[in-house]
């Protein structure tokens, strides 16, 4: 999965970093003319709903970390609505 840097973040290498060093998640950076505009989670082997609401909550926790205007747990709440109306 594809996601886009915000506007308010200079460079998307600050959110690799964090999610890395603060809660273990790593994820890739954009490639070519996207390097520092994008990062990309990966969906290799085996990921359920809560590994994928981890991935969320703490992709928002860094994004507030950096600055970036957010209502915390937006997302989060956003996936589990999606996972209880469509299990």
């Amino acid at each position: 999965t594809a996601v886009h840097v915000p506007g308010t973040i200079s460079d998307g290498k600050q959110i690799i970093s964090y999610l890395r060093d603060r809660f273990g998640i790593t994820v890739a950076e954009g490639q070519d003319k996207y390097k520092g505009k994008m990062f990309r989670l990966a969906h290799l082997g085996y990921f359920d709903e809560l590994d994928i609401l981890t991935v969320l909550s703490a992709t928002e926790m860094t994004l507030n970390h950096l600055g970036h205007p957010l209502a915390l747990g937006s997302g989060v709440g956003a996936a589990a609505k999606y996972f209880q109306e469509t299990n």
